[in-house]
């Protein structure tokens, strides 16, 4: 079971930023917090990193 979020913040200006974050329970009793962030500007590239660490 997986549950997730997208922010985006876009009223920083030129510093705007998304904020990717998921909160995982596996059916091994295990939780992963899992917290990405990147600068808009980048975050089509950025999140292919992202999209891997959370494989």
């Amino acid at each position: 079971m997986a549950y997730g979020s997208d922010t985006d913040e876009r009223n920083a200006g030129a510093n705007a930023k998304i904020i990717q974050q998921w909160a995982i329970a596996t059916t091994t009793n295990t939780f992963y917090l899992h917290l990405f962030e990147s600068p808009e500007k980048g975050w089509a590239l950025a999140l292919k990193f992202g999209e891997e660490m959370i494989k």
